[in-house]
């Protein structure tokens, strides 16, 4: 019988975000913001369910995508040549497309966990069955997703 286990690791990011619908967090603003992966599987023949800096790797992989940019949503951006326009009320930002991160929805913690939750799926070895992944949005706060992962592992498109 294969034992099983977790192992977790953390990293930190930085990013801005704005969020019109939300009297309080409407101004821009930045975050300097700790993400904390673990991955729960089997342990293998090495006596790890995964090697530590292999994870390290895979989460500043994902975090890099945030990493020192504006977090926004689609909605509010439009292409000009090799730039983005990002406009809502008295906010109009042009950026190149590089320096910006663009979800469907808001850039809500909650939404940034998901998006970042996915792409962390994608490189996940097949002992792993599930990852959590806890984001702060400074002290005393944030969002916490799990998402389990089925066997064979698949790559979300």
């Amino acid at each position: 019988m294969k034992k099983e286990a977790s192992v977790y690791v953390q990293a930190s990011f930085d990013y801005s975000h704005f969020l019109p619908e939300h009297d309080r967090c409407f101004p821009l603003h930045g975050h300097t913001s700790v993400a904390r992966m673990e991955v729960s599987g089997t342990i293998g023949e090495g006596g790890m369910v995964m090697d530590f800096g292999d994870a390290k790797s895979l989460l500043n992989e994902a975090l890099a995508t945030f990493d020192h940019k504006l977090v926004t949503s689609r909605k509010y951006c439009r292409c000009e040549g090799d730039h983005i326009v990002v406009s809502h009320g008295q906010y109009s930002f042009t950026l190149p497309s590089d320096q910006l991160c663009i979800l469907d929805g808001e850039g809500t913690c909650e939404n940034i966990n998901d998006s970042l939750l996915r792409i962390l799926a994608v490189g996940m070895p097949a002992n792993i069955s599930s990852i959590s992944l806890e984001i702060s949005e400074g002290a005393n706060k944030g969002s916490r997703l799990t998402k389990r992962l089925g066997q064979p592992h698949f790559t979300e498109l």
